[in-house]
């Protein structure tokens, strides 16, 4: 009686347990149905070489700007020697310079430009007048829109909105449509310089980066104020955004990261303790690069938190950073108009 008892007692164990295995497996086939697997970010290894591959003497003034074509193959650059310069960067590391023009504005500072997003126009910050050109860089259209110095420009996806911001803390929406250029709206939006105007297709907003230490979140339709950012003791300098993340760039020697929902992610600190002028996100959005009076080039893992490299050539200030959209090569410009190509 015992035996059948026993017998009885470890089959029906057996079937619960086949029972209890049975609907995990169900539970794990229905929550794997649900929630779709994480996609894994590419990991980017950076280059161990610490000098430039190329380097050249590009301006007789420093380098306030560099835009590359959205195909990679050609780089504009404006200078403090009133020059906008177009060059065939198709063979990296070897570049050409195929057309410059030069501008009749103040020679306070040189020009920010940009491409259009199909990269068939390149717009300018001319001092006053917002430019643009072919983008064999022939004249098309200007308008002058301030009397004080145009900060910088940014461009809409469908290139028919410019975005710019001078020394009086204005931004200004300008329309562009049948190769005219036409100013829509402005507005004071800081009491201080705006040195970085920022537009972003996938956050969908406008981020300011002011002398007066904070960062305004703009909607782009009504330059309407959403949010501001508040983390620096110093002027920010720059600001930039990947695909969910924004740095913020500051004097006070430090870069703060943000996310799509305004929370302050960290702050990186640089040792050197010296302004940082220029910062950019890689392509991918794992590293961060940030230049300035240290004449060094500073390479930070946003995810870890860490500074992960070091680059040093340029002599003075680093004013302008730019990697290639292939994330191949890093380009760098100084105040002494010298461009350095790095294996990034």
């Amino acid at each position: 009686m015992k035996r059948v008892f026993l017998s009885f007692s470890v089959i029906f164990l057996f079937i619960l347990a086949l029972q209890s295995c049975t609907e995990k497996k169900v539970k794990q086939e229905t929550r794997d149905e649900i929630i779709p697997a994480k996609e894994e970010q590419k990991v980017i290894k950076l280059s161990e070489n610490l000098s430039p591959v190329t380097t050249l003497k590009a301006h007789n003034g420093y380098i306030y700007y560099i835009d590359i074509s959205p195909d990679g193959k050609f780089m504009v650059t404006g200078g403090s020697d009133k020059t906008i310069k177009l060059w065939d960067i198709s063979r990296l590391p070897q570049l050409k310079e195929v057309a410059s023009i030069l501008r009749l504005y103040t020679q306070l500072w040189a020009p920010p430009v940009k491409f259009s997003k199909d990269g068939q126009y390149i717009f300018s910050g001319s001092y006053d007048y917002i430019e643009v050109f072919s983008k064999e860089l022939k004249f098309i259209d200007n308008s002058r829109i301030t009397d004080k110095g145009i900060q910088s420009i940014e461009v809409s996806k469908e290139s028919n909105l410019i975005f710019a911001s001078d020394v009086k803390g204005f931004v200004y929406i300008i329309k562009f449509i049948s190769n005219k250029l036409e100013l829509v709206k402005q507005e004071k939006i800081h009491e201080n310089e705006i040195w970085k105007v920022k537009y972003n297709e996938k956050l969908g907003y406008l981020v300011t980066a002011s002398q007066d230490k904070t960062s305004k979140i703009l909607k782009p339709s009504d330059l309407s104020i959403v949010k501001i950012l508040r983390a620096h003791a110093g002027p920010l300098e720059f600001t930039d955004i990947s695909d969910d993340k924004i740095a913020l760039f500051s004097e006070d020697s430090s870069i703060s990261v943000w996310d799509f929902n305004f929370n302050l992610l960290g702050k990186l600190y640089d040792d050197d303790k010296l302004p940082i002028v220029v910062g950019t996100f890689s392509p991918n959005g794992q590293f961060v690069i940030s230049g300035g009076k240290s004449t060094k080039i500073k390479i930070w893992d946003v995810n870890k938190m860490k500074l992960e490299k070091t680059l040093e050539w340029h002599k003075n200030d680093v004013m302008a950073l730019r990697i290639t959209p292939d994330s191949k090569f890093l380009i760098s410009g100084d105040r002494d108009g010298y461009i350095a190509i790095w294996q990034f």
